[in-house]
């Protein structure tokens, strides 16, 4: 199959895939997406459902962990001034009690 029909097929399938995931992952994910979403490319509708998605997992963070904080956390990741340094954020694992990426199965 060449790449268009691939991406032809997978875009024809309605079909659902359940995902799983914990709160600490979920956040992860919510943060990269941000990221990704800042590059001035990143726009149309392929954008707008990544918006979709962090609004989704935002609200699903706030419910199980019973922390509606995190939504104004994660709106704060929509904003280049609340960026954490490479340092704040290697730190922030032990404060988050998160294991390292290479320990998390």
């Amino acid at each position: 199959m060449t790449p268009e029909e691939i991406i032809h097929k997978i875009g024809q399938d309605n079909r659902l895939i359940e995902f799983a995931t914990t709160p600490a992952r979920a956040f992860m994910i919510v943060s990269h997406l941000q990221l990704a979403l800042r590059h001035p490319d990143n726009i149309g509708e392929s954008a707008e459902l990544m918006q979709e998605v962090i609004r989704h997992l935002a609200d699903a963070i706030a419910e199980v962990t019973d922390t509606p904080e995190v939504l104004t956390l994660i709106a704060m990741g929509d904003h280049q001034e609340f960026d954490m340094t490479n340092e704040e954020f290697d730190a922030s694992w032990t404060t988050m009690q998160i294991p390292p990426p290479d320990e998390m199965a």
